[in-house]
């Protein structure tokens, strides 16, 4: 039991160091000012998650952080449930379950996820059931107590992944199963399974092979097969790069580099350092850019470069200081390395204290790796100036840690100190235990067997390269005598292959020229093609100026047409003045509606938009109301118009207007001769798809007795009759408790005004 812990303990310590938490928390007072601000909707849920979010990612989450992470959560489950969001519903009962899985209350937070799992088997979602599983497991702790339900919990997401035909997502399940067997301690069924995953994912096409080496390389080294570490980081590196996947290159870049620099490959190790450093730049990955830059510093010093060792160090830090403790480390330890190598213990022993201090006061923040290298260094450093008693202070501490927590190239450190601190103490039984564990944990980095693997996997990829090389020489060399056996045997035909080849120029020369001419040709047609648009677009422009000037030609003729026949208005309104004899008054009276009926239409026209048709409506409403105001000294007349939405051309208008104007002024004449319940009921109605029906009805005395529309000389019937058939229809004139005057006529459109232009002018 105590093994697996240790084992769990280690790869939550590397998972924290390799992939740094994203989330920095938030200002949870700006966030609920936002919520208290925002509409119930799916952003008010997302605002409710990242407060839920800042409560569970704080440092030291707690019982009291649980409560309020799921006090938010609820308030956007009930959210959800009012906007019907099923989606959101769902996302919200699994964030609840984090909570309780977060205090290891694995019971309540597994209920939370099995009432979602139970909704997706219910509605046949099998691929979002099995990612729900997957999520229960990745949500459960590595620890002895959750690794069997986590492992659980991805069998299950597995098996139900392969139901759905999901076979990659299926194979990426069985890494995790593998990866949770590995931290159980089970490395040799781990080993088995993660050779499995590599041929499944390489069955299906899927080339991202580097994570899941990762994974065989830190398995090896757990095993204590330094060989197959090196191997498989090796195989990292080649996947990545293959690939193009460097979203976390400079963490395998880094790996690789301390596999070196543990082996003593020191110069093949800065290689590898120097591209971590590269990359921790472009990924901002500031704390890895300055392990990284003291991990160079420590290369270049195993190797005597102490000078150059320094100088590197220094215009790296004025390029970019360290900005917090943790950088600040990595930078005391390679200064206090500097210095120690050149010689000056004062600033050297400066560096370490200050690591130490800054050790001490963030212990609970740091990875364990960080603590045990930093104590390690400055055991080393007081070994080596001879203050064994200093140095046994910090050893004791590194010595009271597991020894499974501890990488052998650093347990191999801590031993050899122990020793000399023992011997100096005069400990030697002490001393010579220590010894011997240092010696065997440096046969089993360096026995010879590995040794020879080490160089194997070295040369590996040199000899793959020459191998290739060599193939390509080997072509070449093939092709060469190929070539030449070629030449001896056409040795006779260089004068007809020299023809040949003329005779190819020539056809190539008019090929070229012919292409060129059609080049030239198709560059012509395009100049005219452009000038040809230009006229066109010039000519475009002329015509809309053209058609501008037109249409307000037009609208000044009406204008002007409309202020001429207000002063004939005016001018007979002024002559009816002087008139004595009534008939005469009449007659100038008509004349005045007549002339105001045409009038108004050409009012009409200036005004609209369209100048092409008048409305109808309107036009009708204007006219009677000014019959209206002409007669009301005389009659109280009671008005029903109905006018369909219709427009007319104004050639049709026109005589509609002069037919209705002379059926409502002889209506005021002769219709009520005394006053009463007077009604005038005037109609424009569609009967058919284009012909109209005009209809003028009142309820007043009715015709005379023997009243023959065709045999009466009343010049309003005749004109009634003349615009009739001007409009092409039917004038009709009937009695029914009143007199109806009704006229129907088909709707011409504007293109045939040309055409009728001279028959209507005649008609006229």
């Amino acid at each position: 039991m105590v093994r697996v812990w240790l084992i769990s303990f280690i790869f939550i310590i590397c998972s924290a160091s390799a992939y740094p938490q994203n989330h920095a928390g938030e200002n949870v007072a700006r966030l609920r000012d936002e919520i208290s601000r925002s509409k119930p909707d799916t952003d008010r849920i997302k605002l409710q998650y990242k407060i839920a979010d800042y409560f569970i990612d704080k440092k030291g989450y707690f019982q009291i952080d649980r409560d309020s992470s799921i006090a938010v959560l609820n308030q956007a489950l009930a959210l959800s449930r009012a906007l019907h969001s099923v989606s959101l519903e769902n996302e919200t009962l699994l964030r609840i379950g984090n909570c309780h899985l977060h205090v290891d209350d694995v019971e309540q937070g597994s209920r939370f996820y099995l009432m979602v799992i139970g909704y997706y088997q219910d509605t046949h979602n099998p691929d979002l059931e099995a990612r729900t599983w997957e999520r229960l497991g990745d949500a459960l702790n590595r620890g002895p107590k959750t690794i069997d339900k986590k492992i659980e919990n991805y069998q299950h997401a597995r098996m139900v992944y392969e139901r759905a035909h999901e076979r990659l997502k299926a194979i990426l399940v069985f890494k995790k199963i593998a990866d949770m067997h590995m931290v159980q301690g089970n490395y040799d069924l781990a080993e088995s399974e993660l050779k499995t995953v590599v041929r499944q994912l390489r069955s299906v096409g899927f080339k991202n092979l580097h994570f899941t080496y990762d994974l065989l390389a830190s398995l090896s080294k757990l095993k204590g097969n330094f060989h197959k570490e090196l191997f498989y980081k090796t195989e990292v590196i080649s996947s990545m790069e293959a690939t193009g996947d460097y979203s976390y290159a400079s963490y395998f870049y880094f790996n690789i580099a301390m596999t070196y620099f543990d082996l003593g490959l020191y110069a093949k190790s800065r290689v590898f350092f120097n591209k971590a450093l590269a990359f921790s730049l472009k990924e901002k990955n500031y704390n890895r850019y300055f392990e990284a830059l003291a991990s160079v510093v420590k290369t270049l010093l195993a190797e005597g470069e102490n000078t150059d060792a320094l100088t590197f160090l220094t215009d790296k830090t004025q390029f970019m200081p360290p900005a917090n403790d943790t950088q600040r480390q990595w930078m005391d330890t390679a200064f206090g390395n500097c210095y120690e190598k050149m010689g000056d213990i004062t600033k050297a022993e400066f560096y370490y204290r200050d690591l130490i201090r800054l050790s001490d006061v963030d212990l609970k923040n740091q990875d364990f790796e960080d603590y045990l290298r930093n104590y390690n260094t400055v055991s080393n450093f007081y070994v080596g100036i001879g203050r064994y008693k200093d140095a046994g202070l910090y050893l004791d501490k590194l010595l009271g840690i597991p020894v499974t927590l501890i990488r052998p190239s650093a347990m191999r450190q801590i031993q050899l100190l122990q020793f000399k601190v023992d011997s100096a103490s005069g400990k030697w039984v002490a001393a010579i235990r220590h010894y011997q564990l240092h010696k065997k944990i440096n046969d089993s980095l360096y026995n010879a067997t590995n040794k020879k693997l080490l160089e194997e996997v070295a040369i590996r990829n040199e000899s793959e390269r020459k191998d290739r090389n060599l193939e390509l020489q080997s072509k070449n060399i093939q092709l060469l005598q190929k070539q030449s056996q070629l030449e001896q045997n056409q040795v006779d035909k260089a004068k007809a292959i020299k023809n040949v080849v003329l005779a190819g120029f020539v056809m190539v020369s008019v090929l070229l020229a012919l292409v060129y001419n059609r080049y030239r040709l198709k560059q012509r047609s395009n100049l005219q093609m452009q000038e040809k648009q230009r006229i066109i677009s010039e000519k475009n422009t002329a015509l809309e100026k053209l058609l501008r000037d037109n249409e307000w030609l037009t609208r000044e003729a009406h204008h002007r047409v409309k202020n001429n026949m207000q002063m004939i208005v005016s001018l007979l309104s002024s002559q009816s003045l002087y008139l004595k004899d009534g008939a005469a008054y009449d007659a100038v009276a008509d004349s005045r509606h007549r002339i105001q009926t045409m009038s108004l239409i050409h009012q009409k026209l200036y005004r609209a938009d369209n100048m092409s048709t008048v409305p109808m409506r309107g036009y009708i409403n204007e006219l009677i109301d000014y019959l209206k105001e002409f007669y009301k000294a005389k009659h109280a007349v009671g008005f029903i118009v109905r006018v369909d939405p219709i427009e007319l051309d104004v050639v049709q208008a026109i005589p509609v207007g002069l037919l209705l104007n002379e059926a409502v002024t002889n209506a005021f004449k002769h219709a009520f001769p005394h006053q009463g319940q007077d009604k005038l009921t005037v109609s424009l109605e569609h009967i058919q798809a284009d012909e109209l029906l005009l209809i003028i009805n009142d309820n007043g005395k009715g015709l005379p007795v023997g009243f023959d529309s065709d045999q009466t000389n009343s010049f309003g019937i005749k004109l009634m009759k003349g615009l009739a058939e001007e409009l092409n229809g039917k004038l009709s004139i009937s009695e029914d408790h009143g007199t109806t005057i009704a006229v129907s006529f088909k709707r011409i459109q504007l293109r045939n005004f040309a055409m009728e232009d001279n028959d209507d002018t005649e008609s006229l």
